[in-house]
Parts: structure tokens; C-alpha cells; sequence
């Protein structure tokens, strides 16, 4: 560690004699005010100590993780470093442990405290050590979402504005809520086992197991980040074992006792939505890059041509792939044999539509990221994303109430997947809508590529 230039500027950036000093008495003089009265204030120092570890990792580490980038940006030093001899992996561990090296030196000493009292209390230690490896790698997750977010807001030129850096720090936020609310709603009420493609397993393990597996993902996600920041070029392999390990989890989860095929592949097809949309948002659209992508395919150089594939689009591909066998396997008529799962309560709703639903559904994501593309492609590029969100958003909800209130339910396939009993007004509206925004997109691609690429060479 020591080796490393960019964790040890960090250090002595963060740790100074006072500051260390202040973290020990503070944290000293809590710990005897709640042991030295009693009982009572032994176990409500217990519970403070795991707060405090939250709020300090939560809310301080968070925001340390983001701002370990955007102050670099601020002070104009980002672009002297990335032509420095640092790896990407040296830059990744050097900003994430060096940058929250003091708000993890004060949780840590809070959660040892907190951990003595409970051990002196007779707590089991094993318990206590299961619960400390959930908060750590909670907290490492959430550090490493913070700075891959802001590290994507750079990519998207967006950094500079301290409202990005907050937005980047509320991502990793919600992401160590989540696994703490998780982790306390299992400890409380929830199951002892979880299954999992039909095996039990202990729920704070499988917790504990699944936590280092994303933690672990994160990180890795991290360094090709910063491999592509630091003008390294990427092949997509990594994405696209992230993608499958995500949809088998999900898959895992929904095999449940009772679940058909079909409902099980329900889980990765959703799960696959969403990322094809999450993927979009958080990629740069170039127009070179792309025509350079294109380039590169139609000489038959498909290394470099992998390069350059977006990673929405390989996600979309994958999620359509996943969506049209789930559509194979469902049932064209009812059936009593669909099981007690989400598709049997799914069924009683809307019965054989289900299969015309999900094929429309398809083409409408396709629409909706040539919309995006459009928007991207035009002289708003910065705030395309935001802006292309907020018309999706409204013509998803206010204008199909609109629609419906005053065409009824068989016009609400103009702007919703929508199985309107008829085929041509079922698919005719999103087929011509994805056929001319495939053309204007094509246009304003060239447009904007062709001078780029022009002035750039």
C-alpha cells in the first residue's frame, strides 16, 4: 500500500496529529459516558456505537468517495495525474481507501468499542464478526458506487457542478441503505433460510455471500472505469459477465417452489429492463465513437469494432433474446397449471395478452432508446438524458390517461405495450414510430459525425 503514490497523498491529506487525536477522545469520551452508568447505558452504547458506524460511513464516506475525484477536478490536477505512471488499478484503491482513510479510522474505532461491549455483554462472536463483515463490505460497496458514479458524470463532462458530486454521493447512499435495511429486516422478522435454484441456505451468510460478490463486482466495474478515463480501450467481456451473473442471481431468487420456467425467466427479463435503461443513462452517446465502431465492423476488425459496441445495446440484445423465449414458453390460452407465482396473479389480470404485452414491450424499449439517441445527438447533448426522462415519463403516464379517457382502452397501444385486440393497432403505432425515429436518428448521426470526425483527424 505504502508503495502506492495516490493512497499515500491521501494519508497525509487526511491524517493529521490533531485530527487523530480529536477522532480518540471524542470517540473515547462516548464510549465511558454509555459503559460508565449502567446497564441500560452498556446496551444503548451498544446500539449508538452501530449508528454512529452508519451515519460516519453513510453520509461522510459517501461524500468523501465522491468528492475524491471532483476535487481533483476543481483544482485542475485530474489531467497531470492521468498522464502520470499510475496504473488504473493503483488510481482506483489509491482515491477509494486513501480519500475515506479517516471517516473509515473513526467508524472502525467506534465499531471495535461497540464490539467490546457487546463481547463483555456475552454476545457470540461469531455473530458479531458476521455482523461487522456486513457493515465493512456494505460500506466498501457504497464507496465504490459513489466514485463510479461520479467517475461516470466525468466521462459525461458533468463533474464540474457540485450538484453532480451530491448526486453521486445519494447513489452510494442509497446503496448502503439498502443493504443495511436489508440486513436489520432479516436479522428481525425475516426468514432463516433463503432459497436459492431450490437450495436453503442461511440468510446472514447468503447475505454476507452476496454482499462481497457485488462488493466485488464494484470494484472491478471501478477499475475498468478508470482503465477507460485513462484512454485504455475495453472490450466488453466484463460487462457481459456482469450481465449474465446478474440475471442467473435473479433467476435464483425466483426459483421458488411452485414456479414454472416461465416465471423464473420473468425475474432476468425485468432485471434486464432495467439495465438496458441504467446502462443508456450512464454511457456517453458519441457519435464518432459509434461511426468509428461501424468503421472498424465493416473491415472486419472486430476487436477494435468490440470497443467501441455500446454496452446498452449488447444489454438490450440479451433482455430481447430472454423476453422472446419467455413469450415461447408461455401459454397461448389459461391454464390452472401456471402454479401460485407472480405470473398466475399476472394471468388473472390479463390472461393470453400476456405474450402480445412483452412483444410489444420490446418494441417500445427500442423507441424509447432511439428517442434518446435522438435527443443525444443534438445541441442539448448535456442535458439530453435528464430532459428524454421527463417526456418518456410523461408520455408513460399523464398522456395514456389521456389516452384512454378519451379513445378508451383499445387506443392505449399508441403509448403503452398494450394488447388492443388487434394486431395492426397492437404493434402498427410503436413499428412506425421505431421506423421514424431510426431515421432521424440516422441523420442526425451523420450530422454530427461526419464534421466531428473531420476536425478531429
Amino acid at each position: 500500500m505504502i508503495g502506492n503514490p495516490e493512497f499515500t497523498r491521501n494519508l497525509w491529506l487526511q491524517f493529521s496529529w490533531q485530527r487523530v487525536l480529536a477522532a480518540v477522545v471524542v470517540i473515547g469520551i462516548l464510549y465511558y459516558a454509555g459503559t460508565a452508568t449502567g446497564e441500560f447505558a452498556t446496551s444503548t452504547m451498544a446500539n449508538a456505537g452501530r449508528w454512529i458506524f452508519n451515519i460516519i460511513i453513510g453520509f461522510w464516506g459517501t461524500r468523501r468517495a465522491a468528492d475524491a475525484l471532483a476535487e481533483e477536478v476543481a483544482g485542475n490536477t485530474w489531467e497531470t495525474q492521468r498522464m502520470s505512471g499510475l496504473s488504473a488499478w493503483q488510481m482506483v484503491w489509491g482515491k477509494l481507501l486513501g480519500g475515506t482513510a479517516y471517516p473509515w479510522f473513526c467508524a472502525l474505532l467506534c465499531l471495535a468499542l461497540t464490539d467490546i461491549v457487546l463481547l463483555q455483554a456475552g454476545a457470540n462472536a461469531s455473530d458479531l464478526l458476521i455482523l461487522n463483515l456486513d457493515l465493512i463490505l456494505s460500506g466498501l460497496l457504497a464507496h465504490a458506487v459513489s466514485l463510479g458514479v461520479a467517475l461516470l458524470l466525468l466521462r459525461k463532462a458533468q463533474l464540474r457542478r457540485r450538484l453532480m458530486v451530491t448526486f453521486a454521493q445519494i447513489c452510494g447512499l442509497l446503496v448502503y441503505g439498502n443493504t443495511i435495511i436489508g440486513d436489520l429486516n432479516n436479522a428481525l422478522r425475516g426468514p432463516e433460510t433463503v432459497v436459492w435454484f431450490g437450495n436453503a441456505y442461511h440468510t446472514a451468510l447468503f447475505h454476507l455471500v452476496s454482499l462481497a460478490v457485488f462488493c466485488a463486482w464494484a470494484w472491478f466495474g471501478l477499475y475498468r472505469l478508470m482503465r477507460a478515463e485513462l484512454q485504455y480501450s475495453n472490450v466488453p467481456w466484463v460487462w457481459c459477465a456482469f450481465l449474465a451473473f446478474a440475471m442467473i442471481y435473479a433467476a435464483g431468487l425466483a426459483d421458488q417452489p411452485g414456479q414454472t420456467i416461465a416465471a423464473i425467466l420473468g425475474a432476468p427479463v425485468g432485471l434486464g429492463v432495467i439495465l438496458v435503461y441504467g446502462s443508456f443513462l450512464a454511457e456517453p452517446k458519441d457519435a464518432v465513437r459509434y461511426r468509428w465502431g461501424l468503421a472498424a465492423f465493416r473491415q472486419g476488425n472486430l476487436a477494435k469494432a468490440l470497443t467501441f459496441l455500446p454496452l446498452w445495446l449488447i444489454t438490450y440484445v440479451v433482455t430481447a433474446l430472454l423476453a422472446l423465449v419467455l413469450i415461447a414458453l408461455l401459454p397461448a390460452q389459461p391454464t390452472a397449471e401456471i402454479g401460485q407465482t407472480w405470473l398466475a396473479s399476472w394471468w388473472q389480470e390479463y390472461g393470453p395478452h400476456t405474450r402480445i404485452m412483452l412483444a410489444a414491450g420490446i418494441l417500445f424499449v427500442a423507441r424509447d432508446l432511439l428517442f434518446l439517441l435522438l435527443l443525444n445527438f443534438g445541441q442539448w447533448r448535456q442535458r439530453a438524458d435528464i430532459a428524454g426522462i421527463l417526456y418518456l415519463l410523461i408520455a408513460y403516464f399523464p398522456l395514456a390517461w389521456i389516452v384512454a379517457f378519451v379513445g378508451g382502452p383499445h387506443l392505449l397501444s399508441l403509448v403503452l405495450p398494450y394488447d388492443s385486440g388487434n394486431a395492426v393497432l397492437t404493434f402498427g403505432p410503436v413499428l412506425v414510430q421505431v421506423a421514424v425515429l431510426a431515421v432521424f436518428v440516422r441523420q442526425r448521426w451523420r450530422a454530427q459525425a461526419v464534421p466531428a470526425a473531420i476536425a478531429a483527424a
